[in-house]
């Protein structure tokens, strides 16, 4: 077996025990792999995201009637497990207190030329880490707070892949940088009737907020766009 087939079982294993309320717990589930694979678990990670967000709406759709359920509760199932995925994904980051979100540097770059929804998940994730109170975790992470603003510049300049924009500001945002979040996250991230809804959440820390990017992120992922498409969103098909 591979390295990367390794990790990749190792981070199905973790995904499938892990207790997003459980930071403690889940530090002690991975640490063994963390040992062996360090930041690689980080980097991988998110491929294991974006495929249970994929493969959960397919089967949602393969299922529908089945199932019982409205559109509307299927997304709400759907933003959920995409919840618990960052929240567990946000664990394995504080295990690795710090040192993993330092190795992170020279492999980010990667994600924004090869995956960008692999820095989408990475960028919120982080987003989610700013009132850490770990000091390696905060002191790490400002050391990425430079790449975020160039990584917004680079990445796809123009109304494609909005979602990884949208995360990079909101990382931004979360860490103090109120600009481009205003500018360009907002107009997408709600129609116009709902727009001072979410201006009256933009505040650092705002759980609501978080939420609501959460749930945009996850559904404009989870379906390859399609999702998201009636808001003004564009993307390049995988």
């Amino acid at each position: 077996m591979s390295e990367t087939e390794q990790i990749a079982q190792a981070l199905q294993k973790y995904f499938d025990n892990a207790d997003p309320n459980n930071d403690e717990f889940n530090a002690r589930l991975i640490q063994n792999d963390l040992r062996l694979y360090d930041g690689k678990l980080l980097w991988f990670a998110p491929v294991m995201i974006k495929s249970g967000f994929r493969s959960t709406l397919d089967f949602q759709i393969q299922h529908r009637y089945s199932l019982g359920v409205t559109d509307d509760e299927m997304d709400n199932q759907l933003v959920k497990l995409g919840l618990i995925l960052l929240m567990e994904y946000a664990s394995l980051f504080k295990a690795t207190d710090g040192d993993g979100i330092l190795a992170l540097t020279t492999s980010l770059p990667m994600m924004l030329k090869i995956d960008e929804d692999r820095l989408t998940i990475t960028a919120y994730t982080l987003a989610t880490l700013a009132r850490s109170d770990s000091l390696p975790i905060v002191s790490a992470i400002n050391k990425l707070k430079p790449m975020l603003l160039g990584f917004f510049n680079q990445a796809y300049n123009t109304v494609y892949n909005t979602s990884c924009k949208i995360a990079l500001s909101y990382a931004l945002f979360q860490y103090g940088q109120s600009e481009p979040f205003k500018s360009y996250a907002v107009q997408r991230l709600a129609f116009p009737e709902q727009r001072r809804m979410l201006e009256q959440r933009l505040t650092p820390g705002n759980l609501e907020l978080q939420l609501w990017v959460a749930k945009e992120l996850i559904m404009d992922i989870a379906s390859n766009g399609s999702a998201t498409s009636q808001n003004g969103w564009q993307r390049r098909r995988d």
